[in-house]
C-alpha cells in the first residue's frame, strides 16, 4: 500500500467514523426528542369549558403525537385553589397549574411556580407574546416575576333576547348604540303585573356584574389602577359616572333585586325568557345557549361618552410548576393556548376569547363553522361577526399584585351599590380610600 493511498485511507475512515457519530448522535438527539411525554395539567372547569378544553388537548395532541396531555379538571375556583394546595403540601404537582390573580401572591411567597421570563427572553416569539397578551401585569410579582400566562382574554358583548324586543316592539340593537340606549330599551322591555310585581326584566345582573363594571369604566373615561400602579381611579369622574350607571340599572328595577338572583345562575335566569339583555363576556356564550328556545343574538358592548367600548384584561392563566421534569413541552403548551392555534379554537367554540390577532388571522372554519355548529339556535351573520370583532376592542386593564385583597375589600361596597343604600358617589369614595390603602402595602 502506497503511503500517499495509506494517508488517503485513514482519512476517509476518519470521515466515516465522524460521520457515523453525527449519524448516532443526531438519530439519539430524534429520538430522545420524541420520547413520549406525559403533561400533567391541572385546572378548574365547568361542563362548558371542558368541551373547550378537551378540544384544544385533542388537537395539541395531533400534532405532537408523542405528547400526552393529562386532564384534571377540578369543579369550581374555590375547590381547584383548595386541591392544589393539597397537592403543593404532598408536593405531588402537576406540569401545568391555572392560576388566578387572587392566589397570586400566596403561591409566589410559596416559591412554587416559575418564572417565565427566561421562557419569553429565549423565546423568538417572546417579545410578541409579550405585547399581545392581554392582562400580562395580572401575573406580574412584586420583584417582577411572570409567574403565568394568560390565556383567556374574553371581551364583553350585548346579549339580546330578539323575541322579547320585536314582541314588546323595541327596536333591536344596533352597533353604535350607547349607554343611554341601554338604558331606554331597558326600561321599555321591564314590565309590570297588576299588582306591581315585575314580570319582564329589561335586564340581567349576571354574577359578576362588579368585573362588568371595572371594565365599563374605560367608556366613561375611567380606570381601576393607573398604569404606574400609584393611583386608584375611583375618585375620577368616569370612573364614578360608570357606577351611577350600574347602580341606575337597580334603582329603576330594570334588572332584578340582586337578593332575588344572587346565587342563581346566569344560565337559568336568561333562559327563562323573561330577560331582555345582559352585558357577558364572550366566556358566557356556551353557559347561556345551553336549552335556550327562543332566538337570541349579540350586539357589540354600547359605546361610552367619548364613543370608546368597553376593555377586559385576562383574568385567567397557567403557568409551570417548578417541580416540573417537562418544563420545554410545557412551554410550548403554553404558548399553544396563548397564541397560537389553540387560542383560536378556544374563541371558535365560544368559551373565552382569543388573542385577537390569532382570531382574526385563523381560518374561517375557526372562526365560524364551530361557532354555528354549537349556536341553538344559530346566530344571524351580523351576530356571527360581532363575535370575532369583538375581540378588536379588548384590551388590558392594569392590576396590581394584591388586586386580590381590593376585591375583598370592595365586596361590602358592592352589595351597597346594588342595593342602593347610598349614592354611587359616596360608595366610590369608599373604594378609593380603600385601594389606595392597599396599594401603598406595595411599596
Amino acid at each position: 500500500m502506497s503511503p500517499k493511498f495509506s494517508v488517503v485511507l485513514r482519512r476517509t475512515r476518519l470521515v466515516l467514523s465522524c460521520a457515523g457519530a453525527a449519524l448516532i448522535v443526531m438519530a439519539t438527539s430524534w429520538a430522545q426528542a420524541q420520547q413520549p411525554v406525559t403533561l400533567n395539567w391541572t385546572t378548574w372547569s365547568s361542563a362548558e369549558r371542558q368541551i373547550r378544553d378537551k378540544i384544544v388537548i385533542e388537537r395539541y395532541q395531533q400534532l405532537n403525537p408523542h405528547i400526552k396531555i393529562q386532564y384534571q379538571a377540578v369543579p369550581g375556583a374555590t375547590n381547584y385553589f383548595n386541591k392544589m394546595n393539597l397537592l403543593l403540601a404532598a408536593k405531588d404537582t402537576p406540569d401545568i397549574a391555572a392560576h388566578f390573580n387572587e392566589w397570586l401572591l400566596a403561591w409566589h411567597k410559596l416559591d412554587v411556580m416559575d418564572d417565565l421570563r427566561p421562557y419569553l427572553d429565549a423565546d423568538k416569539d417572546g417579545a410578541q407574546i409579550r405585547s399581545e397578551l392581554l392582562g400580562m401585569s395580572m401575573f406580574t410579582a412584586p420583584n417582577g416575576s411572570i409567574d403565568a400566562l394568560p390565556w383567556l382574554t374574553t371581551s364583553f358583548m350585548l346579549f339580546y333576547n330578539a323575541d322579547l324586543f320585536r314582541k314588546n316592539n323595541v327596536p333591536l340593537p344596533t352597533a353604535n348604540w350607547t349607554f343611554n340606549d341601554f338604558l331606554d330599551a331597558g326600561r321599555k322591555l321591564t314590565k309590570k303585573n297588576a299588582s306591581g310585581e315585575v314580570v319582564q326584566w329589561g335586564a340581567m345582573n349576571f354574577s359578576d356584574w362588579d368585573y362588568l363594571v371595572r371594565w365599563m369604566q374605560v367608556p366613561f373615561d375611567g380606570y381601576h389602577v393607573s398604569p404606574d400602579m400609584k393611583r386608584c381611579g375611583y375618585d375620577q369622574p368616569g370612573t364614578i359616572a360608570g357606577l351611577e350607571f350600574y347602580q341606575t340599572l337597580y334603582r329603576e328595577g330594570i334588572v332584578p333585586p340582586f337578593a332575588q338572583t344572587k346565587g342563581v345562575g346566569d344560565r337559568v335566569t336568561w333562559q327563562s325568557g323573561n330577560v331582555g339583555m345582559v352585558l357577558h363576556q364572550q366566556a358566557a356564550l356556551l353557559q347561556l345557549m345551553n336549552g335556550a328556545t327562543f332566538d337570541w343574538q349579540i350586539q357589540h358592548i354600547p359605546v361610552g361618552p367619548k364613543g370608546t367600548r368597553v376593555t377586559r384584561g385576562a383574568s385567567a392563566a397557567n403557568g409551570i410548576l417548578k417541580t416540573s421534569k417537562h418544563k420545554k413541552e410545557a412551554w410550548d403548551f403554553l404558548k399553544f393556548i396563548s397564541i397560537g392555534e389553540g387560542a383560536a379554537l378556544i374563541g371558535s367554540v365560544g368559551a373565552g376569547g382569543a388573542n385577537k390577532r390569532v382570531l382574526r388571522e385563523s381560518t374561517p372554519e375557526i372562526k365560524s363553522s364551530t361557532l354555528i355548529k354549537l349556536s341553538a339556535p344559530s346566530f344571524n351573520a351580523e351576530s356571527q361577526a360581532v363575535y370575532i370583532d369583538s375581540a378588536s376592542y379588548a384590551d388590558a386593564v392594569v392590576y396590581p399584585s394584591n388586586n386580590g385583597e381590593i376585591e375583598k375589600a370592595f365586596a361590602p361596597m358592592w352589595d351597597e351599590l346594588r342595593l342602593v343604600r347610598r349614592p354611587a358617589a359616596a360608595i366610590a369614595k369608599d373604594m378609593q380610600n380603600a385601594c389606595m390603602k392597599l396599594l401603598a402595602e406595595l411599596k
